[in-house]
């Protein structure tokens, strides 16, 4: 009894006692024999705390951007063109009596959208002069100069809206030569002819006195004759000289035709209006003739015109320019096209001549 009276001691003193629950423990009265009837209660345990869980806000859904197919097709829809070529300042250049005006672009794809609104000549006021983003440029006399004007839109949402105007200047200005006069041959004065002193009168011999009786007069005397005066011969007068007559000059050379145009071969005739599929690629070569002659065209550009370049948009005659076409021209419009070609004329300066082509797009089925 001794025995199991140690061990339960031992076990009680392992257990860990709190303040609050205390193990109430009773041993044998008197000698230890006897155990208590209530057994030793456990330490109650201490409740476990809940974790506070906190959950996060519900984000409000943020509207999505629309995507930039949907705002290519409204802005076809709208007559407007993905902008690829941006402007990037004017350029004056001059070659002899010839002062080029153009403007510079750059290759970018900038997420906007234009359109062409209208083209004015060289001299002709617009009423967009004065909302033009760049400006015009005006020649030496004072004109504004010729070019295309384009309306810049930007997307804002699922819509695009109006941003700019933008002038695309495409001019030239010959200088004007002043002919230098010939001089002409200034006859020489005719001297007035000087007045011819009037011969003088040959004086008229006296008269003979009667001769004397001969016994009174001795010889006769001679009758001196007084010796005629020398007259004056008049001086001849001059002839009026006549004036020279000017060498007659030649005709001036009646000027040179030079005309340019785009083929569709490097040998081809060139063709004022084309059709093309949507999304196939064509070559478009831009041909000059001098004289009804066949010319050479050292570079060419192009100037104006909604088109998707596969290539660069400037070159020689012997490169083409390779386009394509993704979207539809409005209902009963075109796509035109106009180049900047240089013409080399034979005994003159080489000329800067524009060439047009209408593009008609037809809309097979496509795969995109």
């Amino acid at each position: 009894m001794r025995a199991a009276t140690a061990i339960l001691g031992a076990v009680l003193v392992l257990v860990p006692m709190t303040e609050a629950a205390a193990c109430d423990r009773r041993c044998i009265a008197g000698g230890g024999d006897v155990l208590s009837a209530k057994a030793v209660r456990r330490a109650a345990p201490k409740p476990t705390p809940r974790p506070i869980v906190r959950r996060a806000p519900t984000p409000t859904p943020r509207p999505q951007p629309a995507s930039k197919k949907a705002v290519d097709t409204l802005a076809a829809q709208l007559g407007l063109h993905r902008v690829n070529q941006v402007w990037a300042g004017d350029v004056v250049t001059k070659s002899g009596p010839v002062t080029t005006y153009t403007s510079n672009t750059v290759q970018q794809d900038a997420g906007t959208y234009a359109k062409r609104v209208a083209t004015v000549g060289t001299g002709v006021k617009s009423s967009y002069d004065a909302l033009l983003a760049n400006g015009r440029t005006s020649l030496s006399d004072g004109r504004p100069v010729s070019g295309d004007i384009y309306a810049n839109y930007v997307s804002k949402g699922s819509t695009v809206v109006f941003d700019k105007f933008v002038f695309f200047q495409d001019d030239r200005e010959v200088a004007q030569r002043t002919p230098t006069p010939t001089p002409r041959a200034t006859p020489r004065p005719t001297p007035a002819p000087r007045p011819t002193a009037a011969p003088r009168p040959t004086s008229t011999p006296r008269p003979t006195s009667t001769p004397r009786p001969a016994a009174q007069v001795g010889r006769p005397r001679a009758t001196p004759t007084p010796s005629p005066m020398p007259t004056r011969r008049p001086r001849s007068t001059p002839r009026p000289t006549a004036a020279p007559t000017p060498a007659p000059t030649a005709a001036p050379a009646p000027p040179r035709v030079v005309r340019a145009g785009i083929a569709l071969a490097a040998q081809g005739d060139p063709l004022g209006r084309i059709e093309v599929l949507r999304g196939r690629r064509v070559d478009l070569w831009p041909r000059a003739t001098v004289d009804g002659s066949p010319g050479r065209v050292p570079s060419w550009r192009l100037a104006a015109g909604e088109v998707t370049a596969l290539g660069p948009l400037s070159g020689t005659g012997d490169e083409p320019l390779r386009a394509m076409w993704d979207v539809l021209a409005p209902t009963g419009s075109v796509f035109t096209l106009r180049f900047a070609v240089t013409v080399e004329v034979p005994g003159e300066l080489p000329r800067q001549v524009d060439a047009f082509i209408d593009v008609v797009v037809r809309s097979p089925a496509l795969v995109e």
